[in-house]
């Protein structure tokens, strides 16, 4: 266009024709003079600034103080700041419970004894171990007691049964301390110990147990067994199991501990089929019931008696197969599910693990946030249905979808919305047999309704059939909040994968390292710093210690990231197009459509290299509002969740804002300095030089302002920034421009002169006041809750001495009181929150919690 509408300007002005060794080429030429004309359009520096933004807000987050476990001696951690923006809008949470929402320090409350239920009392140990309680055993639902040949069964199980290794023995008592790759074996081999078996040396092929009475503080009897071979835990199979050998009279056992749903069904069709076993199966089973309703963790315990013929092979294959070089793994594992069946049940146990501290705050949150929370466990159904109502995920008055059960399959395929077979949440639970049973409508919606699905083979049969995959997205897209319990690691990488393919921005939380496939699998992966090491924190983005701090690097850090990064991305856009479309202009109204620049080579490469850079970046300081108003209102962060800061008409309008003030400005200027216009010494009109500098003056004048405007907090550093960027642009033009043999040479200081001055206001202030009317109307007449909350929160900050005014700073400045305008500086910086604010920030949390807790009791 430019070259057709050039060849017509030379047409009918002929002193101006072009070269005629151009003529043969002008087709080239021009289309790369305009190319050069426009190419800070899209500023080479984007990628720099922005990647260097992230990184400054990635340390804002490890710097956070609020955020420190003083326990551990760690902070929150980012390991991609690259999707730090991300953290603002989050749709769907899912989280791992064990170990992420609870502390991982698991006490054996309760153990099911061959059928009798026994409840352990006494939450101290002595230094040995021992139970301080004087009766460390006592019948919880059983008409007669367990024998003694029973309970020591019982216990010399738990304490083989596991790969705890001994580390030393605590000095001045009978105790020893473990280590464990799970809590739970740790926790059952500390009971063992407390009740007469306790393990004191273990090695690959030999373990010793100290044998004693339970309670008895003296040395006990050393009994050495040989270890034949451990299977270590696996997700896959639910269980572990260790085959052992009594060197004194001969005996060998293959003992197993693991998740119900799959040692039942390992249990010895003889045992099943005995009056006996049916019994104490009926017994355990209606225990593990009643410890599932208390939200403990379960257990089967099982073993059976192996002949020493079947060892001996065993053995032998196990060493063949281990040589294999073809399929190792498949005949292995072949092997080990040829070992582990035909069991006989000896008992359950049910382990406590504790809430962490502010799990049920940050889960309110979340909901208030319009944040749908997925709870993804391998615990039983019943447990996970407690625990979730312990942490607030569910209320005692929600209606429950349950997904599980014999008719699960039918009822979901048959319903004709989401709600169509459900039952009401009550404090104890009903069993999966009756729980199909008690249905009733649902509330409309999604307030009030939360899906609970059963993993395993009820997950593998919905991935399956896609008529039944479609129903359960349809209904967990219609309910507050998921729980799927019994679930394998590939699985929650499953449900995962599903959530994001619906196109929602998904968050991953874990402490462990079967955790990891979920955390890759979402948007964004958060770690927990826990027991179970650093597997989940090193491949996560993100990691924290303790669950509610998800609460402020969402809500604080989230908001603020999402809402910073929209400014750098607009800003730099508006800021290029505001420099580079003054070119076009300049070419259609001016030269003829020449190709010429407005500009000179300094003023366009120091634009975004320089004079705008470090505005840009230090933006990172800027606060959305303070802290308290973001963390204490949770429905806030519906704001950038739905993209509010960053759309097509925001951005859009930006760049259109860039291109009219680029088109007045050049207007302006030619309309002050034309013909008529003449200098006052030699009575000349404007020259170029003077010309773009006067106008690259204004531009300077004019991001001032609209920083400041876009500004809703401004620090020390953004101050800097902001006032210092146009005083190094008068010093290094005012050097530069005053070099002889550059071509605009002495332009700057004649553009200093006091008509120039003028013009330079004139057209900063034109370009500036219609984007500060339009503000100020939206503020006014059009706030957000946002700009409500923030606006109050500042004026009670203000009135306390919190913060410090402009006219309060000047006379802080005019009486040389340096010192307390750097505290100002300081607390500006770190979210306008003092200590006596935290302290009250930490009793409203405390008051909101009691009230919540209340209201749930009621």
């Amino acid at each position: 266009v430019g070259f057709s509408l050039s060849h017509g300007f030379e047409h009918k002005h002929w002193y101006v024709k072009g070269p005629k060794r151009e003529s043969t080429i002008a087709a080239i030429i021009y289309p790369l003079r305009f190319f050069l004309l426009t190419t800070v359009m899209i500023p080479i520096s984007f990628k720099f600034v922005v990647d260097i933004s992230k990184y400054f807000m990635a340390l804002t987050i490890e710097w956070d103080l609020n955020m420190w476990d003083e326990e551990r001696g760690e902070g929150a951690k980012v390991r991609n700041s690259s999707i730090l923006e991300d953290l603002g809008q989050i749709e769907h949470v899912l989280s791992d419970k064990t170990g992420t929402m609870t502390t991982n320090e698991m006490v054996l409350r309760e153990v099911s004894i061959f059928g009798h239920r026994v409840l352990l009392l006494g939450d101290e140990r002595n230094a040995d171990g021992t139970d301080k309680s004087d009766a460390p055993l006592s019948p919880a639902n059983a008409t007669e007691p367990a024998t003694e040949d029973q309970i020591h069964t019982f216990w010399h199980t738990l304490a083989v049964c596991n790969s705890v290794e001994v580390e030393e023995k605590v000095v001045g008592s009978g105790s020893f301390t473990y280590a464990a790759v799970s809590p739970d074996e740790e926790a059952l081999c500390k009971a063992a110990a407390a009740h007469g078996r306790q393990l004191i040396q273990r090695s690959k092929t030999h373990l010793t147990l100290s044998i004693k009475p339970a309670g008895f503080a003296g040395a006990g009897t050393n009994v050495t067994l040989r270890v034949e071979q451990t299977f270590p835990f696996s997700s896959e199979l639910k269980c572990m199991s260790v085959l052992i050998t009594d060197d004194h009279n001969g005996k060998s056992y293959l003992v197993c501990k693991g998740a119900d749903d799959k040692l039942m069904g390992l249990l010895s069709p003889a045992f099943v089929a005995s009056a006996e076993g049916a019994s104490r199966i009926r017994k355990v089973q209606e225990d593990l019931d009643g410890f599932a309703q208390h939200g403990l963790r379960t257990l089967l315990v099982c073993r059976k008696e192996l002949p020493a013929a079947v060892v001996a092979k065993f053995n032998d294959d196990h060493k063949a197969a281990l040589l294999e070089m073809e399929d190792r793994h498949g005949r292995l594992l072949a092997l080990r599910q040829e070992l582990e069946k035909d069991f006989e049940l000896i008992g359950a146990t049910a382990i406590e693990d504790c809430l962490q501290e502010g799990v049920a705050h940050t889960m309110s949150d979340l909901l208030d946030a319009n944040i749908k929370v997925w709870m993804l466990t391998g615990d039983k159904v019943e447990t996970a249905e407690q625990i979730a109502l312990s942490c607030g995920l569910m209320a005692p008055n929600d209606t429950i979808l349950a997904v599980y059960g014999a008719e699960w399959e039918k009822h979901l395929r048959e319903a004709a919305n989401p709600g169509a077979y459900t039952r009401r949440m009550t404090k104890t639970l009903p069993g999966p047999a009756s729980s199909m049973q008690e249905m009733v409508s649902p509330r409309e919606g999604t307030n009030g309704t939360v899906l609970v699905v059963q993993g395993g083979s009820v997950l593998e049969r919905i991935w399956a059939d896609k008529e039944l995959q479609q129903r359960f997205i349809s209904i967990s897209g219609r309910c507050k909040s998921v729980v799927c319990a019994r679930v394998t690691p590939i699985q929650k990488a499953q449900v995962t994968a599903m959530v994001r393919k619906q196109g929602k921005l998904t968050l991953a939380i874990g402490d462990g390292g079967n955790d990891v496939a979920m955390l890759q699998e979402a948007h964004v992966g958060v770690g927990i710093l826990g027991r179970e090491g650093k597997q989940a924190a090193m491949a996560a983005d993100f990691s924290v210690t303790k669950f509610r701090y998800l609460s402020p690097l969402l809500f604080y850090h989230g908001h603020q990231s999402y809402m910073r990064t929209a400014f750098v991305v607009q800003y730099s856009f508006y800021k290029s197009m505001l420099i580079s479309f003054i070119q076009i202009a300049f070419n259609i109204w001016v030269t003829g459509m020449s190709g010429g620049s407005f500009w000179d080579s300094l003023s366009l490469t120091a634009w975004n290299g320089l004079y705008t850079l470090p505005q840009t970046i230090f933006f990172v300081f800027d606060r959305v509002a303070p802290r308290t108003v973001l963390e204490q209102n949770p429905f806030l962060y519906r704001l950038p969740q739905r993209g509010y800061g960053l759309t097509p008409f925001t951005f859009f309008g930006n760049v259109f804002k860039g291109i009219l003030q680029s088109i007045t400005a050049l207007w302006l200027i030619y309309s002050i300095t034309a013909a008529p216009f003449t200098t006052s010494e030699l009575g000349q009109t404007e020259s170029s030089p003077t010309t773009f500098l006067s106008v690259f003056s204004a531009f300077m004048w004019l991001q001032i302002g609209t920083v400041l405007l876009e500004s809703r907090a401004v620090g020390l550093f953004n101050a800097i920034a902001i006032i210092g960027m146009p005083l190094a642009y008068y010093l290094i033009s005012d050097e530069f421009y005053n070099i002889p043999v550059i071509t605009a040479s002495g332009g700057f200081r004649h553009s200093m002169t006091i008509i120039q001055h003028f013009a330079t206001l004139f057209i900063a202030v034109s370009l500036y006041v219609p984007h500060l009317l339009a503000s100020a109307t939206q503020k006014i007449f059009y706030p957000t809750a946002l700009d409500v909350l923030r606006r109050d929160e500042v004026d009670r900050l203000s009135a306390k001495g919190y913060i410090v005014s402009t006219a309060q700073s000047t006379k802080l400045v005019m009486r040389g009181m340096v010192s307390k305008i750097l505290l100002a500086a300081e607390i500006v910086a770190r979210g306008c929150v003092t200590v006596e604010e935290r302290g009250e920030e930490s009793q409203r949390r405390k008051d909101a919690e009691d009230r919540n807790g209340k209201a749930k009791m009621k």
